[in-house]
This record gives structure tokens, C-alpha cells and sequence, in this order.
């Protein structure tokens, strides 16, 4: 009889791998399957497992060096905003002592006075 879909057939019960690979293959044979698949095993999942591994410790040595330079950063821009200020409190000193008025108050303080005909250079 013609079935129009695969799983409309009846299943018939086939052989199972309940005892393992030595139900197919004999007692003796199944060591050594065991010991191949092992070690073909062993030869995928290890250098995939140290890839892995390595790319994990890779990015979170990333994450940490971010993280510190972050600070870093953060550091600097405080020093950098601070010496600014000290720049244009700096500046406003010297525009002030360059005044021609604090120069002559200076003189007038330190006791001097303006040369008199004679006393000049020339």
C-alpha cells in the first residue's frame, strides 16, 4: 500500500543503541570506537574551549584597560579644567601689574620719584 505521507506509514520498531556501540560492533570493537571518538572529540572541543577562553580573558582585559583609562581621562580633564583656572587668574595678574596706574602706585609705595632734569639718562 502506497502511503501519500512519510508519517502516515506505521513505524516499525528498529534496532536500538540501548547496550551501546557494542550492541552493533562487538565488545571489542567498542573500546577502541570509545577511545577514537574520544579523542576526536578531545581534538574539537579543547583548542575551541582555549579559543574561547582566550577570547574571554582577551575582553575583559579590554573592559579593564577601558575602565582605567576612563579614569585616567576623568583625571585629566580635572587637572586640565584647574590649571585653566589658575592660567586666567594668572593672566589677570600680570594685565593688572602691567597697568601704567599700579606701576606709578608701585613707585609711589617703594618711594620713588620721577628724575629731575639732570638725573635723567640719556
Amino acid at each position: 500500500m502506497g502511503w501519500l505521507f512519510e508519517r502516515e506509514r506505521p513505524r516499525t520498531p528498529g534496532p536500538t543503541l540501548t547496550g551501546g556501540p557494542s550492541v552493533l560492533f562487538g565488545p571489542r570493537n567498542s573500546a577502541r570506537l570509545d577511545r577514537h571518538a574520544r579523542r576526536a572529540v578531545l581534538r574539537t572541543v579543547v583548542p575551541m574551549a582555549l579559543l574561547l577562553l582566550t577570547l574571554a580573558l582577551v575582553r575583559v582585559k579590554l573592559e579593564v584597560e577601558v575602565t582605567e583609562l576612563g579614569y585616567r581621562l576623568s583625571l585629566l580633564r580635572g587637572t586640565i579644567e584647574k590649571l585653566e583656572r589658575e592660567n586666567r587668574e594668572l593672566r589677570l595678574e600680570v594685565a593688572a601689574a602691567e597697568s601704567p596706574a599700579r606701576l606709578r602706585s608701585w613707585a609711589v609705595e617703594l618711594g620713588m620719584r620721577a628724575p629731575l632734569g639732570e638725573e635723567s639718562l640719556r
